[in-house]
């Protein structure tokens, strides 16, 4: 657990025990005093509450949803039009894999041409904290990266050579200002999210292919089926 987690959990035990007077803390008086911070706290901070007393004492309390943003998404359409007014083949490449995929930006720019299984349709990326895992690129995802293998001008084995975060970034915002479009390269993943769930596919097959861990109020349940098996379900999504 990240130091700033321990610290604010540790804080809310604080507060906790100040409002016991003394009492020995329990389940019981645990659920009371959550009960009592519902009606002056936001839910997600509630849930911190509920997740901070778990960590010291262990106490089996029933969790609280995440209150969860709509993010920020644009139409298949206007994908599609920042594809086609892409500023050049390295641009237009990691927009199709994003949307693709659904996978983030810092995913796609680490990808290495032994993460590609032509074969199977599958690329393995490595998630937030380090965690390797196999997803499927539909057709078009394909498609682009072996137009972008014969014109790429590297014998390295990252797929993008050394471009970053920012440089992409900045390609993105340029075609997007010129298109009068909110878009940043996160935008393409929460897309094809909204996008899949917009054609009515399971939520625990999106949460799958997004690659979630845990987002409590629509995405759930990582990892329950192999990549090649998610392949059919994108083929109810063409886009």
């Amino acid at each position: 657990m990240k130091d700033s987690s321990i610290q604010t959990y540790t804080w809310w035990i604080g507060v906790y025990l100040r409002q016991l007077n003394g009492e020995s803390p329990s389940k019981e008086n645990a659920i009371k005093f959550l009960e009592v911070m519902k009606t002056s706290h936001r839910q997600n901070t509630v849930a911190v509450m509920r997740n901070a007393l778990h960590w010291k004492y262990g106490f089996n309390i029933p969790s609280i949803g995440i209150e969860v943003g709509e993010p920020k998404y644009i139409s298949l359409e206007d994908i599609h039009r920042m594809i086609d007014n892409a500023s050049c083949n390295l641009e237009k490449t990691i927009m199709i894999l994003m949307f693709s995929t659904a996978c983030r930006i810092s995913e796609v720019l680490k990808l290495k041409k032994d993460d590609i299984e032509w074969d199977n349709g599958v690329i393995t990326v490595t998630r937030k904290g380090g965690r390797r895992q196999r997803v499927k690129v539909d057709d078009k995802g394909m498609d682009a990266l072996r137009a972008w293998m014969k014109v790429r001008q590297s014998k390295g084995n990252s797929v993008f050579m050394d471009y970053e975060y920012h440089d992409i970034y900045n390609m993105i915002k340029q075609t997007a200002k010129k298109l009068s479009l909110p878009v940043t390269p996160h935008v393409f993943r929460h897309s094809r999210v909204v996008q899949l769930m917009q054609s009515g596919i399971d939520i625990h097959i999106v949460s799958d292919i997004a690659g979630h861990r845990r987002l409590d109020t629509t995405l759930q349940m990582y990892g329950r089926l192999r990549a090649e098996d998610l392949g059919k379900y994108l083929e109810q999504a063409k886009w």
